[in-house]
């Protein structure tokens, strides 16, 4: 149809179409290809994959990144998009903190996300206490920290210390170089003391107030105690096992009543939940050792794996337990397992260490850590010929102190980075996480005592 007066005649509109057509199947295999992540590299005249990177959620806010030693933009969150895929040399920085470093690698097609990172500052460790001093354990609130002091020739102190003012208070002298056992209540600062070797004759309550008074609760079990652990009630309390029975005292009203008779192998409290090792009898398979979640309430059952009978029911020991899932082992190996109703996994440990932030686990040994998060594969951290003693959980990062007997580093699993701050010979640590301190027993430039970090 053609209009009066038209210059733009049906010939030129039906060429102009064509046009139209072929530019756009002439430029739609760029466009597939742009957002596929190729680029065109205008050097060359080819094109090419290309990669991205991403940062974000990296304290403190200064921090600066460097690719290669060329600072990039520094405020967050940042997105790079047609990065020529290789190897790139990455570094966070902020004055006053160790930088992170680490050797990146782009890929095509692929973006790169580098996020959840808090830096750890620079500062040297303080010498809080002088002595040769052990057995340290600070409360859930850093608030106090407990620790023995051998430095005498003729016998042990039982300090407790007041993390605020450096302050020490003398709560127990002790036979010299006798075994003990600390355990602080996760939600009150209880402290649950147990002297000597298996099953322990004294255990002893102290409260971390300085109104608060020592109670002698071995007298009022009236039989040795094989194991303790506190309950995280509102309320602290302990269950206390002794070979025959299970007991429940509250520190609140210092009762103690009896649960019943302890017919099972180790315990362990987790959610205001005991988990129990139990033997159990079947026709088709005879004597066989299962976990028993919530023994006291609505059970449920996990059988272990491998099975030995010959093993015995208290051969089997908990690591941790946490919702469906519990971390076991067994005292004749040096493996650990990860069990629930979907399943085992074997790892070669020897504890377990949960955060505090999240239910993520590390299960270790002294060569070797893995990092466990419910519903994922475990993933090896570390497996060396260095020497681990203990670590702890410092953010929801996952961020890792680890001691080892001649360093203190922090570790971040997700990157596989690790900056060691400080170096000498240890013997304890303990964090105070709402303050961010690190506070840690050894020998550094031939001063020993306990000393604090701030990170």
């Amino acid at each position: 149809m053609e209009y009066p007066g038209s210059h733009f005649r049906r010939g030129y509109r039906l060429a102009l179409l064509a046009v139209a057509i072929l530019i756009f199947f002439g430029l739609l295999p760029f466009v597939i290809l742009y957002s596929a992540g190729y680029r065109l590299n205008l050097k060359s005249g080819w094109l090419r994959a290309a990669g991205g990177l991403s940062f974000d959620a990296i304290k403190p806010n200064n921090t600066e990144v460097f690719l290669n030693e060329i600072k990039i933009q520094d405020t967050f969150p940042i997105r790079l998009k047609n990065i020529t895929p290789r190897a790139y040399s990455l570094r966070l920085f902020a004055p006053g903190y160790h930088s992170f470093e680490k050797l990146i690698a782009v890929r095509d097609q692929t973006t790169v996300y580098i996020k959840e990172i808090n830096l750890i500052k620079q500062a040297e460790p303080k010498l809080i206490f002088s002595g040769d001093l052990a057995y340290l354990t600070g409360s859930a609130d850093g608030k106090w920290l407990a620790y023995v002091d051998n430095s005498s020739r003729t016998s042990s102190k039982l300090m407790l210390a007041n993390a605020a003012d450096r302050t020490a208070r003398l709560l127990y002298k002790l036979p010299k170089k006798i075994e003990i056992k600390l355990s602080w209540s996760k939600a009150h600062s209880a402290l649950a003391l147990a002297t000597g070797t298996l099953p322990y004759k004294n255990l002893t309550i102290v409260s971390a107030a300085p109104s608060g008074s020592p109670f002698n609760l071995g007298a009022l079990v009236g039989a040795p105690v094989e194991k303790f652990a506190w309950n995280d009630e509102l309320n602290p309390a302990l269950y206390i096992a002794t070979a025959k029975n299970l007991f429940f005292f509250s520190l609140s009203t210092k009762q103690l009543i009896k649960i019943g008779p302890k017919n099972f192998g180790d315990w362990y409290v987790a959610e205001t939940k005991l988990w129990t090792v139990n033997e159990i009898f079947t026709t088709s398979t005879g004597k066989k050792i299962i976990l028993t979640k919530d023994a006291l309430g609505f059970s449920s059952q996990i059988a272990l794996p491998e099975n030995d009978p010959s093993s015995g029911l208290k051969s089997w020991r908990f690591l941790d337990a946490n919702g469906d899932t519990a971390l076991v082992r067994a005292t004749s190996s040096n493996f650990a397992w990860i069990v629930n109703h979907r399943g085992a996994s074997r790892l070669d440990a020897l504890f377990a260490t949960r955060s505090r932030f999240n239910n993520h686990s590390i299960l270790w040994s002294p060569s070797e850590a893995w990092l466990y998060a419910p519903g994922t594969p475990p993933m090896l951290l570390s497996r060396t010929g260095d020497r681990l003693l203990d670590l702890y959980f410092l953010d929801k990062f996952d961020t890792l102190a680890l001691m080892w007997d001649n360093k203190i580093s922090i570790f971040f699993p997700s990157y596989l980075v690790a900056t060691d701050i400080a170096i000498g010979q240890f013997t304890g640590l303990t964090p105070d996480l709402n303050n961010k301190i690190l506070y840690f027993t050894g020998t550094i430039n031939n001063q020993t005592g306990l000393w604090s970090l701030a990170y």
